[in-house]
């Protein structure tokens, strides 16, 4: 099984003031679910099973 764990500096992205953090997220996920299948596990991390 491989485990992929994406970490943003959510403080310096919220400070900056210049994007949207639940954007940022959703592009994330939608690229590592949608387009390679990977599976978000509750503590973060993308699964491949």
């Amino acid at each position: 099984m491989k485990k992929v764990q994406i970490v943003l500096d959510e403080k310096k992205i919220l400070a900056d003031n210049q994007y949207n953090l639940q954007k940022i997220y959703a592009v994330i996920d939608s690229v590592f679910v949608d387009k390679y299948g990977l599976l978000k596990g509750q503590d973060g991390f993308y699964l491949e099973i």
